[in-house]
């Protein structure tokens, strides 16, 4: 993989790890002691144009390492970087990796003045995610040479990258076109069809031309997994937080000697803080207002502002041995639960007829399509889907078109004494 070819002074060398949907480009820098102002600018530049190859999309994460050769950094562990002198080529190379947001993880001595004396961290391992390198050993130099450069081992962490995910894709009810789905439900001819079905039948074919509906009428959204996004900051506050990141950048290149990008840059500060206050005191003014209609929506956002969530870490035993496992633990539970269940008699009991009169009702009397649709429309919206993934917020606003379909399945039903199978 050639990542330039503007900087043929700089010994360099670079390949792609390609795993399903995963690109990592992967490079090794050397950088000679006392090197000249122009391989020093290459060398900046080299890493700057591998991170815009991942921020124009063809690569997912970029991973530069080699030997470096400054010994005037200190590279901490808690992250911090220090200089031991005020050198202007470490400070442009430390000014290099912030301002295109890379990391390196590199905080033990990489080299030796002697046998068992580490000196400096001369060789780097500089990444866009911290996530990305994990597993870092330090092992001995190669040889017998007193002064020498440990051998560096590390693991790529791209295992959670491409592993197939949980298809979090769902349905997005409040935002789907009703009338639409309405006239498809009334332009099937439900009678005919259902003349010659058995109730499980009809019941499956309602599903069927449901799910169809769904499908060609109703927006999908990815409902994320891994990270819960804050419902009080609305798309007017995003913009302004893009706006002060790109606003933060142009401060740090002037080295914040400039007067109208430091007020303009502080001013923004203060609009985001008050847009989050104002955006958060409406949301839970909303969330107050609608707790009686949508009490899941109100404790869904409780429990997120909850610091501390309740786990069961561990169970005693009756022999008063702590159990930790979290398997044992669900075993344990599972006895428990078991254990509180009566086993019912299988013999029925001996009932006696109290009445002779036989119960006689006119079903389709009973059963009318304006009751079913009336009861539709006082569903609760903002409930659960059923077992057969029905949504309610469906079924009330589509109440005209499914009706129809219903009562027939209700007088299926009750006429032949069956009941779907779900």
């Amino acid at each position: 993989v050639s990542v330039s070819p503007l900087y043929k002074e700089v010994e360099q060398i670079w390949c792609s790890i390609v795993l399903h949907k995963t690109k990592i480009l992967v490079g090794c820098i050397y950088r000679p002691p006392n090197s000249t102002d122009l391989i020093n600018n290459a060398i900046n530049e080299l890493v700057k144009t591998a991170k815009k190859e991942v921020m124009n999309g063809k690569y997912s994460n970029v991973i530069t390492v080699g030997d470096f050769n400054y010994t005037n950094i200190i590279w901490s562990e808690d992250g911090t970087i220090e200089l031991k002198q005020n050198c202007q080529t470490s400070r442009a190379f430390i000014n290099n990796l912030q301002n295109n947001y890379l990391h390196q993880v590199v905080n033990k001595p990489t080299f030796q003045m002697a046998v068992d004396k580490p000196a400096n961290i001369l060789d780097l391992i500089i990444c866009d995610d911290l996530d990305l390198i994990i597993n870092i050993e330090y092992d001995a130099p190669l040889g017998q040479i007193t002064k020498s450069h440990y051998i560096l081992k590390w693991e790529i962490n791209i295992l959670n990258s491409y592993e197939k995910k949980f298809n979090n894709k769902r349905f997005n009810f409040r935002n789907g076109k009703y009338k639409e789905m309405n006239l498809m439900f009334y332009k099937v001819n439900w009678v005919k069809i259902f003349d010659k079905m058995n109730t499980n039948q009809c019941y499956e074919y309602f599903l069927k031309i449901y799910e169809k509906a769904c499908k060609q009428y109703i927006l999908r959204h990815f409902k994320p997994t891994s990270s819960i996004q804050n419902p009080c900051i609305n798309k007017k506050i995003k913009n302004l937080v893009r706006k002060k990141r790109s606003l933060w950048c142009r401060v740090h290149a002037t080295n914040f000697k400039n007067t109208n990008l430091n007020n303009e840059y502080k001013l923004i500060n203060k609009t985001i803080k008050k847009q989050i206050k104002k955006s958060t005191f409406d949301y839970e003014i909303n969330l107050a207002k609608d707790v009686k209609h949508n009490p899941k929506r109100f404790y869904a956002y409780a429990q997120r502002k909850n610091q501390t969530h309740t786990k069961l870490l561990a169970l005693k035993t009756s022999d008063n041995k702590i159990i930790t496992d979290k398997k044992v633990i669900a075993n344990l539970l599972n006895c428990s639960f078991q254990s509180v269940f009566v086993k019912e008699n299988q013999d029925l009991p001996y009932f006696s007829n109290k009445t002779s009169h036989l119960f006689e009702c006119d079903w389709d009397q009973e059963l009318k399509e304006d009751i079913i649709f009336n009861y539709l429309l006082e569903l609760n919206e903002n409930k659960s889907l059923g077992c057969d993934n029905i949504s309610p917020y469906v079924l009330k606003h589509c109440a005209e078109g499914l009706s129809k379909p219903l009562c027939l399945i209700f007088k299926k039903s009750i006429h032949s004494g069956e009941l779907p199978e779900l």
